[in-house]
């Protein structure tokens, strides 16, 4: 039984008619297809032609003498490019070709995917499908023009890949169609499919095709997704063309970046160190690290050896007020002084039972450093304590608006109100 066209149903429904035994077939878009090769067409000879008149320009400068050494690298470059993105429009072109194959594009069942009537992919040989469709995803205006000329030479915002097992993809494109070889992608012994949809199916025929397929792979018991996402079509396209499932890249992937941003976190930390700690806090923080640093977040970390009473840099207090008279006069002096800083004066009333909110206070310090050539810089945890250090007025303007290891570093004016600047 063949589906209808229009609007396919959800991915559950096509799921179950899979496991029925439903087949679907896709056709071209004859008309949309003819459309894009004549684009192409276009774009490859328009390409050729820049290239030749400035292949003649750079001749003729040359025998000329009229330009200079720059001037022709620059030519030669340009002719380089213009050369490579002629080769581009052409590949698209043999893979656009294929859909002149047979009337039929795609025939899919719960059994395998049929391409263009000739390259038969049973599921048994695929470790996974990734149906990717970009048409709807934002495209920032600088990039527009490139992206119009994509689609004018015939560059699919929608497309299949379906990865195949190892062994298999040489020897399935040495069988295939001459047209249809370059739907292949094959690296050594690995590789897959690359099928272009939007480019040679009607709008509808698009998304069944999207929906379809996936569905299809998976009533067989295969890993398939879609995604409309830049950075996940990368890595599911590259993990398919190894011949892994999605997951496993994925999983890759996670675990790297994972582990990338646990190192950025530690430099982070290091540097924020040797700002904000003296060398005895600097020793107590890596003595924390290697006792408890596989259970805690290393700003905890540092935010505890800062505020250690020994090397006591980093003061604290609670958002709601003081605990003690002139708290946090007092740990800023403090800190300067453990810092080796020169220390700003504050009001004579520090040991007094100040009456102002803790943001004024914060406000007065560092108004105060500032007169010093320091600024307070506030330690934010994301809780309802204030942390701060005092640091050179250098290193606040590096440090304000970095965020990494649970701490996001802000000024004074950022955590309670008042100016950026003093």
């Amino acid at each position: 039984m063949t589906q209808p066209h229009g609007y396919p149903p959800s991915h559950a429904e096509w799921h179950e008619a899979m496991m029925n035994g439903l087949q679907v077939d896709v056709p071209v878009d004859q008309q949309r297809l003819q459309s894009k090769l004549r684009g192409n067409t276009f774009g490859f000879a328009a390409t050729l032609v820049v290239a030749a008149a400035c292949s003649v320009l750079l001749v003729w400068i040359i025998f000329t003498e009229f330009g200079r050494t720059f001037t022709y690298v620059l030519l030669g470059i340009l002719i380089g490019l213009l050369l490579l993105m002629a080769l581009y429009i052409r590949r698209i072109r043999s893979r656009l070709a294929a859909a002149r194959a047979n009337p039929t594009y795609i025939s899919v069942s719960r059994e395998g995917l049929r391409i263009a009537g000739s390259v038969w992919v049973p599921w048994s040989d695929s470790v996974g499908v990734l149906a990717g469709d970009l048409r709807n995803v934002y495209v920032p205006a600088r990039q527009r023009i490139a992206q119009a000329l994509h689609e004018l030479v015939g560059s699919s915002q929608a497309m299949l890949v379906v990865g195949l097992i190892e062994e298999r993809p040489r020897s399935l494109r040495s069988e295939s169609a001459p047209k249809l070889k370059r739907l292949f992608e094959v690296i050594s012994d690995t590789g897959g499919l690359r099928v272009p949809l939007s480019a040679v199916l009607s709008e509808d025929d698009t998304v069944m095709a999207l929906v379809a397929v996936p569905a299809a792979a998976r009533a067989a018991g295969l890993e398939a997704i879609w995604s409309a996402d830049k950075a996940e079509i990368g890595t599911a396209t590259m993990s398919l063309f190894m011949s892994r499932p999605i997951s496993a890249q994925m999983t890759i992937l996670s675990a790297f970046e994972e582990g990338l941003q646990e190192a950025q976190d530690e430099q982070f930390i290091d540097r924020l160190a040797e700002a904000v700690l003296n060398e005895e806090g600097r020793r107590v923080l890596a003595d924390a690290r290697e006792r408890f640093g596989d259970n805690a977040d290393d700003g905890q970390l540092l935010l505890d050896a800062g505020a250690h009473p020994s090397p006591e840099t980093i003061g604290w207090c609670d958002a709601g007020g003081e605990d003690d008279p002139g708290q946090v006069f007092a740990s800023v002096i403090r800190a300067c002084e453990n810092l080796g800083l020169p220390a700003p004066h504050l009001h004579d009333g520090i040991e007094a039972q100040s009456t102002d909110p803790v943001g004024r206070l914060l406000q007065q310090a560092d108004a105060g450093l500032h007169q010093v050539g320091l600024r307070l810089l506030m330690l934010d945890p994301d809780s309802d304590m204030y942390h701060f250090a005092p640091v050179t007025a250098e290193q606040h303007e590096k440090l304000v608006g970095t965020e990494a290891g649970g701490l996001g570093l802000r000024s004074v004016a950022e955590m309670v109100g008042g100016p950026d600047t003093l």
